[in-house]
């Protein structure tokens, strides 16, 4: 650059103060992104815990909660690596919100297909005439086939497991219409199924005990997640010198007249 004689111009090379220059825009600080970690374990709790049969481990207080809980806090450390307890808190609760949502119906799509099935076309008595079984009596047969009944469809106060769309007695047998168990001989062999009102009453239920349980177990699982996969700095390196520049620095440095002699005051 020049000036209107020709000659150059010099440019201003004197330093800024450091208040000169114009700060920088503040760097955002990066959000935790929650919904990876619990919409993975949420769908995964949801699926697992209303099918049935792969429901079975939450009859271990909700043990399939706990895993989602630790699942989504596994994958949370891996967005967010310093992770704390209460993310793991958080997404913990979240997936068990989640996985009550979507077991729920599921739950009571599956056993409803189920029950359907295992009845359709034949009764009680026309299944264990057609079973061969010739080392057990006609009652033994049919409290067997009631035992088998029973592993397949759960009663319903076991609202975690499969829920059940047939009355049933107190200790939790099928009856037929006239209140007789199946394995009765004089009963129909014909469950009878529960009004829709029951069904209704039975859902919500199922769904606020898994609610509540879903919520506190995935809970903690998430807590004992966050605390297995919270960040750990890594150790610095020691530099292999750092003892030896320690060493000279703890040592005391020597006086300007030199070391004392010990015999001086002896020569005086």
């Amino acid at each position: 650059m020049s000036d209107e004689s020709g000659a150059p111009k010099k440019q201003d090379e004197t330093p800024k103060p450091p208040g000169g220059e114009k700060p920088a825009g503040k760097r955002k600080r990066k959000k935790p992104n929650f919904n990876k970690p619990f919409l993975v374990a949420g769908i995964f709790l949801g699926i697992v815990s209303g099918l049935p049969f792969l429901n079975f481990p939450n009859l271990i207080l909700f043990a399939w909660a706990w895993i989602a809980g630790i699942m989504a806090a596994k994958i949370f450390s891996g967005i967010y690596p310093k992770i704390k307890l209460q993310h793991g808190a958080i997404v913990g609760a979240i997936a068990g919100i989640l996985g009550a949502v979507i077991a729920t119906p599921l739950s009571a799509t599956s056993s409803w297909a189920l029950s359907k099935w295992a009845f359709k076309n034949a009764n009680a008595h026309e299944i264990i005439r057609n079973v061969n079984m010739p080392w057990k009596s006609g009652n033994q047969q049919a409290n067997l086939l009631n035992d088998v009944l029973l592993r397949w469809f759960p009663r319903p106060h076991h609202a975690f497991a499969i829920m059940s769309w047939n009355k049933v007695d107190h200790p939790g047998y099928y009856v037929d219409k006239k209140g007789l168990r199946l394995s009765d001989p004089e009963s129909t062999g014909v469950p009878v199924r529960i009004s829709a009102g029951t069904a209704a009453a039975r859902i919500v239920l199922h769904f606020l005990f898994l609610e509540v349980g879903f919520f506190i177990f995935g809970t903690v699982g998430g807590i004992i997640g966050a605390s297995i996969y919270a960040y750990k700095p890594p150790e610095q390196a020691r530099p292999p010198d750092a003892d030896a520049e320690a060493a000279k620095t703890d040592a005391p440095e020597p006086t300007a007249a030199g070391p004392k002699n010990p015999f001086e005051n002896d020569a005086k």
